[in-house]
């Protein structure tokens, strides 16, 4: 994870420098997550045009250019360090490894099944990266970052009722 450095924990600091140095494969797996999503959608619909086709050949043989998404998923990793992480915890644990794969439990067991429920941010995200037509790809990236900016985070109650357990 970390390299061979032992530490007793991890600053805050590091964890933002772990999640800048995962930021591609992450956003590749959104986009992965996403792709897969709207696929099956229109598979199950039987759709079958030009968009469809140039869907899933995209990324196959070419690489996708990530950066459009890069200041969302900025906001999306500062605000964890905002609300979820906790410097405390270093006290009852080996944080210096438990905390990336924290991080990493979050995104891809928490974070990307929930979010790939919105349609529209499926859509948006894969507007952004050039993998559907759309006439403003830097407002749909924008669309995303706000998304990101303003969602409740997965396992956190919602600002509205904190007091209460939400179980869906």
């Amino acid at each position: 994870m970390m390299g061979s450095r032992v530490a007793e924990h991890l600053t805050a600091r590091e964890l933002q420098r772990y999640q800048f140095d995962g930021r591609k494969h992450d956003l590749f797996m959104l986009f992965g997550y996403c792709r897969r999503r709207f696929l099956r959608a229109a598979d199950l619909v039987g759709l079958r045009s030009e968009s469809i086709q140039s869907l899933r050949r995209c990324g196959q043989s070419e690489s996708i250019d990530l950066a459009p998404l890069a200041p969302a998923w900025s906001v999306l990793c500062d605000r964890y360090i905002v609300e979820q992480y906790n410097p405390q915890l270093a006290l009852l644990s080996n944080m210096i490894e438990e905390e990336p794969d924290r991080w990493s439990r979050f995104v891809y067991h928490h974070l990307l099944p929930e979010i790939i429920r919105d349609d529209e941010l499926v859509r948006n995200v894969l507007r952004a990266l050039g993998a559907l037509p759309c006439a403003s790809p830097q407002e749909a990236a924008s669309a995303v970052r706000s998304y990101f900016l303003n969602m409740t985070l997965p396992h956190d109650k919602p600002l509205w009722a904190p007091e209460e357990d939400v179980d869906l």
